[in-house]
């Protein structure tokens, strides 16, 4: 099975996150052995840290919206990231980057992004409100540590493995 993602890339030098991301997905794809070249030069504490911050978006989140700290919503949406940190903790394997990438992926995607969006396959319909639209931006800023350093840690071992194959 095959799935490849194109991204359109705005701005100039030095804006190849979006590129730098959809690239490793296409590649990942593509060739499933690329899944074990994935780099683990991301630091635990950072890594936990950067979780934190997008476990409180999350919950900062679901808390403006009404849907309350014990609600299933806001377990379904903080649990997954707090486990995630405590997988970071104790391992840094390539199966948790790719988890961690997936998971902050889908809340950034799905939960910051699209879910604003009224769409037909939503059970709800989204408010369209000043206060809405920026809770769902604090939701989205929240996720990109995390991605930031997915990210940094897969570019460091781009950059690394080139040299050591010169």
């Amino acid at each position: 099975m095959s799935c490849v993602v194109s991204a359109t890339i705005r701005g100039g030098p030095g804006t190849g996150l979006d590129r730098s991301l959809v690239d490793l997905w296409n590649n990942a794809m593509s060739h499933p052995a690329a899944l074990e070249k994935v780099p683990m030069t991301a630091r635990r504490e950072s890594m936990v840290g950067a979780l934190a911050i997008a476990a409180v978006g999350a919950w900062f989140h679901n808390v403006t919206e009404g849907m309350g700290t014990a609600s299933p919503e806001t377990a379904s949406a903080v649990l997954p990231t707090i486990a995630l940190m405590g997988w970071w903790w104790f391992d840094r394997s390539r199966t948790l980057w790719w988890a961690t990438l997936v998971w902050i992926g889908i809340n950034l995607l799905v939960g910051a992004i699209l879910s604003i969006v009224p769409l037909p396959v939503w059970p709800f319909v989204p408010d369209q409100s000043l206060g809405h639209h920026l809770a769902h931006f604090a939701y989205g800023v929240t996720q990109l540590p995390a991605i930031y350093l997915l990210w940094k840690a897969h570019g460091s071992h781009r950059h690394d493995t080139r040299r050591h194959h010169q």
